[in-house]
């Protein structure tokens, strides 16, 4: 979920523009400050932060994410049915397409 709403939202969370430079909790990204002193960023019913949400997003993430423009069209990740896919996949193709299908 913390992946989806950063990739929805993602001017918030380019780092090129960013002017916060909260980066983490203990400040050794290059450019951090640590965490700023309130929560500032936030994923309704999920989580609150005083520091980014962006490098929280491994590179698992970011391939189930790219792998679900296909699920939507019917491409699983392997040949079969839906029975035939990994677990962690399904249970990632149903975390990211609730969280997709969800008012803001």
């Amino acid at each position: 979920m913390i992946a989806v709403e950063v990739t929805k939202n993602h001017k918030q969370f380019d780092c090129a523009t960013c002017t916060h430079h909260h980066c983490d909790l203990d400040g050794s990204r290059p450019g951090s400050r640590g965490p700023s002193s309130y929560e500032q960023w936030e994923v309704k019913s999920v989580i609150k932060s005083k520091t980014c949400l962006l490098p929280l997003i491994t590179a698992f993430t970011h391939e189930c994410l790219r792998l679900y423009r296909h699920y939507k069209n019917g491409v699983l990740l392997q040949s079969g049915g839906l029975y035939n896919q990994p677990n962690k996949y399904i249970k990632a193709m149903g975390v990211i397409d609730g969280h997709y299908n969800t008012p803001d």
